[in-house]
């Protein structure tokens, strides 16, 4: 399956509106994004709990991978900040694409770096 930049930013969108809700998780399988199958979304969350955005649960089973979400990571929280808006997504892309790589949040460190630049901080 092919990495997909919206589909990661959608999901990080996702769980920052639905994950403030005290006394109820999320199955990574409840993730509804429109476009997009369960299978597609189920990879691309396991993705961000590779990458350590996600605080999740193992809650596969049967040989279906699952998880059950707790929260957004200090990682994903500030990935999440930079990227929410539609501007700050077109940007971050736009400079990706710049420098020829994906969209990632591996991009975090040179974005802030960026910024860092742009306001003249060390």
């Amino acid at each position: 399956m092919k990495l997909d930049t919206d589909l990661i930013r959608e999901i990080l969108i996702w769980c920052e509106d639905k994950l403030p809700d005290k006394g109820r998780s999320y199955q990574a399988s409840e993730i509804v994004i429109n476009d997009y199958t369960s299978d597609e979304i189920l990879y691309h969350v396991a993705l961000l709990v590779d990458g350590g955005y996600l605080k999740v649960i193992d809650a596969s089973a049967g040989g279906y991978e699952d998880y059950i979400i707790e929260r957004l990571t200090n990682g994903g929280a500030q990935f999440l900040e930079i990227i929410k808006s539609d501007t700050g997504w077109k940007k971050f892309k736009a400079k990706a694409k710049e420098i020829g790589i994906p969209a990632t949040p591996v991009m975090l460190p040179i974005i802030v770096d960026l910024i860092r630049k742009a306001f003249g901080l060390p």
